[in-house]
Formats: C-alpha cells, sequence, structure tokens
C-alpha cells in the first residue's frame, strides 16, 4: 500500500470513519487497517455496536426458536440456517446452545418420539467420604433424553443404567408415556429394561450407522473364528482373509473390477466352509434393506434377509444380522 493512500486512510479513520468501512474500500481486511493505524500512531477506537448490529440482536432473540427450528427441522448446520435468516453463524449457535441448556417442564410437552443416549462427560474419579474410609470408583455416565422432533433436552438423568431412565420415566403421567410412539437408542443401551417395563407399547428404534457397524463386527468375529478353526493362528498378512479384512467390511457397490477379484479369492482360499461368505452375503443384505425408506418398500428385502439367517451355519449371523 503506497504511503499516500495510507495517509488518506488514516486521516478518514481520524475524522470518524470505521476500520470495517475502510477495509473495504482500501480492499483490505479489517486486521490489516487496525494494524496500518497502530504503526502510525493513530489513536484506534474500541468497536461499538452499530444500530445494524443492535437490530440484528433484537431480531435473533425475537425469533431464536425459529432459528432452532431452522436447524432441528431441517437438519442444516447451523451455518447454513445462519446465511438463511440473514444473521452471523455464532448467533444461531447461542441460540441452539441456549435452547438445549434450558430444561422445560417435560409435564407439559407431549412427545411423540424420543431420543435416550448415554454420555460420558469425563474420565473416570475416585473419591471417599474421609480419611477412613474405601476409595470408591465413579463412573462418569449420564443419560440424556430428547424431544427427536424439536431437538429440545427433555431431561438429564446420572449414570446409564435402567434406574435413572426409570425413575425419570416413571416420573411422567400416564397418558404422556402413553403418547410416545418410537424411542430411538443404541443397541447396546444398558435402559432397555425400563423402556420395557414403562414403554411397552411404544417402538424401539435403532439407527442404521448401528446396526451396520454390529454386521460388520459379525463379519470380523467370524473371519477371526475361522483363522483359528482352520489354521489354528490369528491372521497373518499372508492369509488373503487378513490382508482384506477393510475389504470385507466396505459396501459392495464401492467395489472395482479388482476388489470383486479379491473377494472372490478370500471366500476360495480361506473360507472352505462358506461361513465367511455367509455372514458377508448376511451384511450385506441388511445394508440393502436400509436403504429403502419405509417397511413397505423393504419387505422384500427382509424376507430374503431372513433367509439368509436361516440358512447361514454360523452364530455370528443369527446374533448380529437376525432381525
Amino acid at each position: 500500500m503506497s504511503t499516500e493512500n495510507v495517509a488518506r486512510l488514516t486521516e478518514r479513520y481520524r475524522a470518524g470513519e470505521s476500520s470495517r468501512q475502510l477495509a473495504t474500500e482500501f480492499g483490505l481486511n479489517k486486521t490489516s487497517v487496525v494494524s496500518l493505524l497502530r504503526r502510525h500512531n493513530a489513536p484506534v477506537r474500541n468497536a461499538r455496536m452499530t444500530p445494524e448490529h443492535i437490530e440484528e440482536a433484537r431480531r435473533l432473540y425475537t425469533n431464536g426458536q425459529s432459528l432452532v427450528d431452522a436447524v432441528v427441522r431441517s437438519g442444516r448446520a447451523a451455518s447454513e440456517a445462519a446465511a438463511g435468516h440473514g444473521v452471523l453463524w455464532w448467533l444461531v449457535q447461542k441460540a441452539l446452545d441456549a435452547a438445549a441448556a434450558t430444561l422445560p417442564d417435560v409435564d407439559t410437552l407431549a412427545p411423540k418420539r424420543l431420543g435416550i443416549g448415554e454420555h460420558r462427560y469425563r474420565s473416570v474419579r475416585f473419591f471417599r467420604a474421609d480419611g477412613n474410609s474405601p476409595w470408591q470408583r465413579v463412573e462418569p455416565w449420564m443419560t440424556t433424553i430428547v424431544d427427536l422432533d424439536t431437538g429440545r433436552v427433555l431431561g438429564i438423568v446420572d449414570g446409564r443404567d435402567s434406574a435413572g431412565v426409570g425413575e425419570w420415566l416413571f416420573a411422567r403421567p400416564l397418558a404422556r408415556r402413553l403418547g410416545v410412539e418410537v424411542v430411538a437408542i443404541d443397541p447396546p443401551a444398558a435402559f432397555r429394561k425400563a423402556l420395557r417395563m414403562w414403554l411397552p407399547r411404544t417402538a424401539v428404534s435403532v439407527d442404521a450407522f448401528h446396526l451396520v457397524q454390529l454386521a460388520n463386527n459379525a463379519v470380523t468375529e467370524a473371519r477371526q473364528r475361522l483363522s483359528q478353526e482352520v489354521r489354528g493362528r490369528r491372521g497373518r498378512a499372508v492369509d488373503p482373509g487378513w490382508a482384506n479384512r477393510r475389504l470385507l467390511l466396505r459396501g459392495a457397490e464401492t467395489f472395482s473390477t479388482r476388489g470383486h477379484k479379491r473377494l472372490r479369492d478370500v471366500f476360495a482360499t480361506d473360507d472352505p466352509t462358506g461361513q465367511l461368505q455367509a455372514v458377508w452375503e448376511a451384511k450385506e443384505q441388511l445394508r440393502t434393506l436400509l436403504a429403502f425408506g419405509s417397511l413397505e418398500e423393504a419387505g422384500d428385502h427382509l424376507r430374503i434377509l431372513e433367509g439368509l439367517v436361516e440358512a447361514a451355519p454360523t452364530v455370528e449371523t443369527k446374533g448380529s444380522c437376525g432381525p
């Protein structure tokens, strides 16, 4: 930047123009403008809220719930919702944080779809009541209950077992519990007993990610078991099954011609009983089934999966891929 332009910029700033306005006009960013001003001993003014900023803040706090709805209901990122409403992304994030931190009076609400998940918020802690008491281990888990339609946090309970979740559900009015249609949980959730007791008529939903994860785990367990049974040892790099262990976990639609050939080699050399191929086929059928958006569309594929599970001579398929 020339000396003449620096002098003009400094003079106009002293006259009252803002660093943001000058940055736009001179093609600089605001940080560079402030750096130039300080280098030439111009007193830098503290930023003040402009009428535009005040109006933006007022609009956020007036329509904060609409911003939260724009993120939760549409599934968009906070930055996308901010662009759609003409505000800064951090204002949307602030509204989301405020909505999540405020627990409502849940007995006045009638959620139809709940999400329950455990969360470990720090490492294990040990404590004792006094110097003579034994040390006790504390597992820092908590369980969060949310309304899946609005994303609103309805309750937080200590621990991750059925006791805490059961007490929370028991405290809700019977009419509210009967109104719950679906509960989404993780497959290994420890609080399923509480759901069977207090929400016996409610359908339990598991997301596709965890179902596919269970199926992939079944493929890995079958591969490891067959290696011990056939070779009497763990897999090694010279074994096609071990060398292509990641290929077995990928979706078949992503395979190249070479990938399909590698898969056939695995089944031909490392799978004399056909068990690994049976588990892999069940896993792929489960992925095909989950690609459909409704039970009606997936009906035929569900029957195919049931047939594969029944015909598969493996404990892994019946344990992890069964309906």
